[in-house]
């Protein structure tokens, strides 16, 4: 009887320890499902910041620096009566360091701010903490910056930039090395090159939103200097350096106006390029001498505007 007592005992210890063990495992696997869970979390939290900051938050502060840039591009050339011979050298020199061959461009420091691009990236790294991550990043190198034309209306800023980006934690680091990052400028918010250097008159750029059925629609676009796009054409990046004057487009995405002021007339297109290029124009049936067209080999800017050829008188 004692030996049964002392089996029953026993076996009644066993059981506990097997349960004492059995709850250690379970609490253990739950707390390493936890840990694990709570890793996937933040890998994916991680995730999605690094996405924001390549799709959203980077492109944007590319944008607002060499918006400014542009800004002060044009400011520089209305002010000297001068085209920068190299457009991509003037936005390298301001986004660095607000200077334009040792002179500061006041533009990229308006309002008391500081518009340079290593300035404007550090705002990222405040939003970053507040988001429970550091952001590291070497000085961007903008010697690589490019600035391009894929259609009538934007200006690409394209720039490779690389950074770290780690949670507060130190458990996760994402590493991003030349990632090429892509900002837009619509040139829609800037003001004519071609205006600003030969007539010292500040122009917006205006796109033209009708039809030239009318002669009534072709008023409104002389008289309010809209703007179309012509394949043919210097597009705006062509304007900005004054490369009209010796090209036609280089892409296709070209924009063109047609003067509205009094020039002296020297019987040149009224085309605002080609004005200034030299080239001569015919007249209008219904519009003044003041105003002419281009109608020598290609484009046929009478049927661009959907006007007759007549003789000048």
């Amino acid at each position: 009887m004692e030996a049964i007592k002392k089996g029953v005992v026993f076996t009644f210890i066993v059981v506990i320890l097997l349960f004492i063990i059995m709850i250690a495992f379970l609490i253990n696997l739950k707390s390493n499902t936890n840990n694990l869970q709570l890793n996937q979390v933040k890998v994916d939290n991680a995730n999605s910041f690094v996405r924001i900051l390549n799709s959203s938050l980077i492109p944007e502060v590319i944008r607002t620096s060499a918006n400014q840039a542009m800004f002060a591009l044009l400011d520089y050339e209305f002010n000297n009566k001068i085209y920068v011979n190299n457009v991509e050298d003037y936005f390298k020199q301001v986004m660095n360091n607000g200077k334009y061959n040792g002179v500061q461009q006041n533009f990229m420091f308006d309002n008391n701010l500081d518009y340079t691009l290593n300035k404007t990236l550090y705002e990222i790294t405040k939003l970053s903490l507040e988001n429970g991550f550091t952001f590291n990043y070497s000085k961007a190198d903008i010697t690589n910056i490019k600035l391009t034309q894929e259609d009538p209306w934007n200006v690409k800023v394209s720039l490779n930039f690389s950074y770290q980006l780690i949670d507060l934690k130190n458990d996760t680091i994402w590493n991003i090395n030349n990632n090429k990052i892509y900002a837009f400028l619509n040139i829609e918010n800037y003001t004519d090159p071609i205006y600003l250097v030969n007539l010292s008159k500040k122009v917006k750029i205006k796109k033209a939103f009708y039809n030239f059925s009318s002669i009534e629609n072709f008023d409104i676009h002389v008289n309010n200097s809209y703007f179309i796009h012509n394949p043919n054409a210097p597009i705006f990046l062509q304007r900005l350096n004054g490369d009209y004057r010796t090209n036609f487009s280089i892409t296709g995405n070209g924009i063109e106006s047609i003067l509205n002021t009094t020039l002296e007339n020297t019987f040149n297109s009224s085309i605002d390029y080609l004005y200034f290029k030299g080239i001569s124009g015919d007249c209008i049936v219904g519009i003044p001498n003041t105003t002419l067209l281009y109608n020598s080999g290609n484009p046929n800017y009478f049927t661009t505007y959907n006007r007759t050829k007549r003789e000048c008188n």
